[in-house]
């Protein structure tokens, strides 16, 4: 037994490490450039903290958790830096030259791009801290193998990997979700206090990470009415006042402003529920109930495969009819429950299924197995290959899952489209002078990397002046805008038709020199590997 355990450590080990590096890997997707929406809201609001040390973040959409996480971070690596033990991708006299939204106004302005490097950095250990937690669940509510085979198989999915390596709450919310329900079923099974208290804990974590993340202290309650009969000796009569009270007291503890700054809060948060439950968001709105249900499973069905998918079924079978199935499962349904009826359809708010789809398809395959060795005992065959198969099975998911995520990893290395763009530039003889749009926001350090001299000028600028033999220029393959109101969505219509001419007849006359990506440039948020024309001549 010993030597048994010595092996499932020693792999769990391994596992977790690949896990770790995996998310670590996709952390610099896009940088110096932001591609996700969310991100500064927290990474941008933590470097605030640190330039005015103000610790109030002045936001609520989410809990502050992840803020002061970060924030931590942000902290660290300054720390290193002092002692010489790093250097800055930019120069960085003292925390007053970081700029942010907060200074320019433009949400994702990002001056030293290092700093959402370690915060990415943080998210990938807390996502690979739910790799552990759902090895430890299996363990418990299975055997170590199978929770072995839930941890590999989660470490290698693609989806949880790359929200792993982003400094937004989803994956560390999901991750203290897995770990309150891994102390609920340990409450079960042992029945130390120790356990629920510490269920009710992470489940105050997973509310100050996520509001909708709150309701994982379904967990522990589930669990509470379980032993109500069996166990009296771990339980006390103010336990029903602890089960609100706790996770309150966490969240407040890692969101005090809730309180200090009541009225702002009390705004943001009705803003939120409003937008989930009543109004939608623009262009991810969806009719809450089935339809939205089964659109996050279509969706979780084309990130994990359609075999992945139909053995976690067998194994959410299998867990439902044990004894404390119905208990452990309180949490992941009552969740999945309130994100169905909700009409905001982002997918990235159903990541918790991804820890569980792990869980389920190992437990599946662990049915697979015990039902192989309960067929050769009762054909009483001395050998038999069905039992291995079970173990086949699950190495074909997991290095299905692993190449995929490879593939996905080596997708997301590639340098960003105007990254790509100065370096092709860079390779053009000189000397000339490199006028770029504006609209394309290219970054401080693309910029510090031309070769050439050169300048940022306004697209209607440009577009009223001329080409000449010794000026390069940058410009967007085409236009789009995010709506918002009226007078503005007019404003950059009008913009659009102006520039739509002028690009069109630029190949014809031979001034397009190079171009690089194919996607449309955002007059109004952040653009994804826009597409950058480069032209230049007469």
């Amino acid at each position: 037994m010993s030597n048994r355990r010595t092996a499932a450590t020693g792999i769990l080990i391994v596992v977790a490490l690949l896990a770790f590096l995996l998310r670590l890997g996709f952390a610099p997707e896009g940088l110096p450039y932001l591609h996700d929406w969310d991100e500064p809201l927290i990474a941008s609001r933590a470097l605030n903290i640190l330039k005015t040390g103000d610790f109030n973040p002045h936001f609520f959409y989410y809990g502050s958790l992840l803020i002061y996480l970060n924030c931590a971070a942000d902290v660290l690596y300054i720390g290193l830096i002092k002692l010489r033990l790093l250097h800055p991708d930019l120069p960085l006299s003292s925390v007053a030259a970081i700029r942010t939204f907060l200074d320019s106004g433009w949400e994702w302005t990002i001056s030293h791009p290092d700093f959402y490097l370690w915060n990415r950095g943080l998210t990938a250990l807390l996502g690979t801290g739910t790799v552990v937690a759902v090895y430890l669940l299996g363990a418990v509510l299975f055997n170590r193998w199978t929770g072995l085979i839930a941890a590999s198989l989660l470490a290698v999915m693609p989806y949880h990997a790359a929200q792993s390596a982003l400094a937004t709450p989803n994956a560390p919310a999901a991750g203290f979700m897995v770990a309150t329900v891994l102390f609920s079923a340990l409450f079960l099974r042992a029945g130390r206090r120790r356990y629920f208290l510490l269920a009710l804990v992470f489940s105050g974590l997973a509310f100050a990470a996520k509001y909708n993340a709150g309701i994982v202290v379904a967990g522990p309650l589930a669990a509470r009415f379980r032993l109500r009969r069996e166990n009296r000796r771990a339980l006390r009569s103010y336990d029903w006042l602890l089960i609100p009270l706790l996770p309150l007291a966490v969240f407040l503890v890692t969101t005090p402003y809730a309180i200090l700054d009541f009225p702002e809060f009390r705004d943001r948060v009705v803003f939120v529920s409003r937008s989930y439950l009543q109004d939608g968001h623009p262009g991810f709105t969806i009719s809450p109930g089935w339809r939205h249900f089964w659109f996050q499973i279509q969706q979780l069905i084309g990130n994990v495969g359609w075999p992945t998918a139909a053995i976690a079924f067998l194994g959410f079978i299998s867990l439902a009819g044990r004894p404390e199935g119905p208990a452990v499962l309180a949490a992941p349904i009552a969740y999945t429950l309130l994100m169905s009826f909700t009409k905001v359809s982002f997918h990235r708010n159903f990541i918790v299924w991804y820890p569980w789809t792990a869980l389920l398809c190992a437990a599946g395959i662990d049915r697979i197995h015990r039902a192989a060795l309960d067929l050769r005992e009762r054909r009483r065959l001395r050998r038999s290959p069905l039992p291995a198969l079970a173990g086949l099975l699950a190495t074909a998911l997991i290095l299905s899952a692993a190449a995929d995520a490879l593939l996905k990893l080596r997708s997301s290395r590639a340098p960003e489209t105007r990254s790509r763009a100065v370096d092709f530039v860079n390779r053009l003889p000189g000397p000339a002078t490199v006028v770029i749009a504006r609209e394309l926001r290219l970054h401080p350090r693309d910029l510090a990397r031309l070769s050439q001299p050169y300048r940022e000028c306004a697209l209607d600028q440009i577009i009223s002046g001329y080409f000449g033999d010794r000026i390069i220029y940058l410009l967007p393959g085409a236009l789009s805008w995010y709506p918002t109101d009226a007078a503005s969505d007019r404003e950059y219509l009008e913009q659009q038709r102006r520039y739509a001419p002028f690009r069109k007849a630029l190949r014809p006359r031979g001034k397009i020199i190079h171009s690089v990506g194919f996607r449309r440039t955002s007059l109004n948020i952040m653009s994804i590997n826009p597409a950058v024309v480069i032209a230049g001549g007469v």
